[in-house]
């Protein structure tokens, strides 16, 4: 026969594992813990090096060759192999031309000083002065959804628009070049992009720009 020590101790199990199955009406319950909220990217990781180049041309005549140097850019230092491109509008002013293009190329900087350096062999009357410039360079992705809503112009709200900005996009995918991007906004923009297609801020793959 079992000692009473023995038989208290079993009551006492017998009691636990009813209490479990049975939980007394009213009895407070155990809020679920919530979801764990989507990783934050670092900004840190997706920022790379850009180029600004640009372009004087004095002693213009006629519009026309304006129009001619806004051509031979666009062949010299804006389509280049490996690169994104945001090309600035060009203006004249007192027979003085001027124009910039900003550029993220897989060769880096390093591309567009040859370019730039290539261009003034050719055109020595051509003043071309090249510089760095840290930019962000990602891309939102989401993947096994219809596109809905307008995703890039929703993250575009929450991103800056500065001189150097490059875009690209479509319902379910978003390429975004430019300076003065922040975390708090990386992160509002990819939240929005997410609520647009109304799917989780974690379905929002983000990713460094890769050229080449």
């Amino acid at each position: 026969m079992p000692s009473v020590a023995r038989r208290f101790a079993l009551a006492l199990a017998c009691l636990a594992m009813f209490a479990a199955a049975s939980p007394a009406s009213g009895a407070m319950a155990v809020p679920a813990l919530p979801a764990a909220a989507a990783a934050e990217v670092p900004l840190a990781s997706l920022m790379t090096t850009g180029a600004r180049t640009d372009v004087t041309v004095r002693g213009l005549r006629r519009s026309a060759q304006a129009r001619w140097i806004d051509h031979v850019i666009d062949v010299k230092l804006v389509s280049l192999d490996g690169c994104v491109a945001d090309v600035g509008r060009s203006t004249v002013s007192r027979g003085t031309y001027r124009a910039h293009v900003n550029t993220v190329c897989a060769g880096g900087v390093a591309q567009a000083r040859r370019a730039a350096a290539a261009l003034e062999r050719g055109r020595p009357w051509y003043d071309v002065a090249v510089r760095s410039v840290r930019v962000a360079a990602f891309t939102f992705e989401v993947t096994g959804v219809d596109g809905r809503g307008d995703p890039v112009d929703a993250a575009l709200a929450k991103l800056p628009l500065h001189d150097f900005t490059y875009v690209e996009g479509d319902q379910t995918w978003m390429l975004y070049v430019g300076t003065g991007v922040t975390q708090s906004r990386l992160d509002a923009a990819r939240a929005a992009f997410a609520a647009q297609l109304r799917v989780p801020v974690g379905s929002v793959e983000v990713k460094p720009l890769r050229l080449g």
